[in-house]
C-alpha cells in the first residue's frame, strides 16, 4: 500500500503468480496465467465493475472479509477493463485455482 500510495507499482511474482494492488480503474492484458481474481484491501471498494473477463459485473461493492470477485478467466478478448469508484484493490494473476 506504501508503494501505490507513492505512485511506484509493486508486484510479487513468482513463476505461476502475480500480486498487486490498484487505487484507480485500470486494463488487464491476457497472460499465461489463467486465473484473475480481485479482493478489497483494507475497507469496501465501491462500484466495482469488470469487462471483458468470463464473468463480467457492474457496481458492485468488494466487502473485505468475502470472496464475491476470485477465479475469473479471460474468455474471448485479451484485454479486460477494471473500474471502481473508490477503494483498493488487491490483483491477482494464478496458473493455480486458489
Amino acid at each position: 500500500l506504501y508503494c501505490l500510495q507513492k505512485g511506484v507499482r509493486a508486484r510479487l511474482v513468482n513463476g505461476r503468480n502475480e500480486i498487486w494492488m490498484e487505487n484507480r480503474p485500470f486494463t488487464l492484458q491476457r497472460t499465461e496465467k489463467r486465473y484473475v481474481s480481485f479482493f478489497p484491501y483494507g475497507g469496501p471498494v465501491e462500484d466495482f465493475s469488470v469487462r471483458g473477463l468470463k464473468y463480467e459485473t457492474e457496481h458492485m461493492t468488494l466487502d473485505c472479509g468475502r470472496v464475491q470477485a476470485s477465479s475469473n478467466e479471460f474468455a474471448g478478448a485479451d484485454e479486460a477493463q477494471i473500474s471502481f469508484r473508490s477503494g483498493v484493490v488487491l490483483v491477482m494473476l494464478c496458473q493455480d485455482l486458489l
